[in-house]
């Protein structure tokens, strides 16, 4: 569904220039599957992701891309703000690691959610409900403050599959939760990968919380791909270790 090849980012450095992030890295997400990218802080998940859903210059304004990041016959990596405007949220969505600082804390989620969606609200009460939020006129009257992080974390996902997007992109989406909480968000990504036909991307550095979840594991380090390979086959071999011995 998307190919990058040869994929260098690179940011600028003090004393050295500029210096890559991620180097020459090629990967392939298939469609309609949940592939899982690990490796340790630092390794380029992040980075990567980030172009993909067209934020890097955003976000990092000074950083270079070189590569192609090839989606329905467009190179992202090439691709001017407008189409890459047209994309994000409607085709290419991502949810970011802490819920906390997603959500404008001033204002009533009720709000939030009609800025993005610009169209009824019992559309969103369905798709909160999705998210198993259950009572979403509470939730939609409450401010971001008077919400817990796991029901935070729900509306986070509510808000990526609101225009039923092709891809998700979830980016540490269970750090900033507790651990009793965790499970209950990986189950219900899987859930919406499987009813609405959509690929998701999962970041994590915690191994332990992806078998069962994913279908495939790249395994990332310092800005390169070790390897990708099919879930069982990588925990067979790897267990939960993020330093594989092969």
């Amino acid at each position: 569904m998307i190919n990058i090849k040869n994929l260098t980012l690179s940011f600028p450095h003090p004393q050295k220039g500029f210096v890559n992030v991620v180097e020459n890295l090629s990967l392939e997400i298939s469609k309609n599957k949940i592939l899982g990218w690990v490796g340790e802080s630092g390794s380029g998940k992040t980075m990567t992701a980030l172009s993909i859903a067209g934020l890097l210059k955003l976000k990092f304004p000074s950083a270079r891309m070189k590569g192609q990041i090839l989606y329905e016959g467009e190179d992202l990596a090439s691709a001017d703000e407008k189409k890459l405007r047209l994309l994000r949220g409607k085709k290419i969505s991502m949810i970011f690691q802490n819920p906390f600082t997603f959500f404008n804390p001033s204002i009533k989620i009720g709000h939030q959610f009609k800025e993005i969606s610009r169209g009824p609200s019992s559309p969103i009460s369905e798709i909160l409900k999705k998210v198993e939020l259950y009572d979403p006129n509470r939730i939609l009257k409450s401010y971001p403050y008077e919400l817990s992080g796991g029901q935070l974390q729900r509306l986070a996902i509510a808000q990526a599959i609101l225009h039923d997007p092709e891809i998700i992109i979830a980016d540490e989406p269970t750090t900033a939760l507790d651990a009793s909480l965790k499970w209950g968000i990986l189950t219900l990504l899987k859930k919406i990968k499987e009813e609405q036909g959509l690929t998701l991307v999962l970041i994590s550095h915690d191994l332990a919380s992806l078998p069962g979840i994913c279908d495939e594991i790249a395994l990332f380090d310092r800005g390169h791909l070790l390897k990708k390979t099919p879930a069982a086959t990588f925990f067979e071999k790897t267990g939960t270790s993020l330093c594989p011995s092969s």
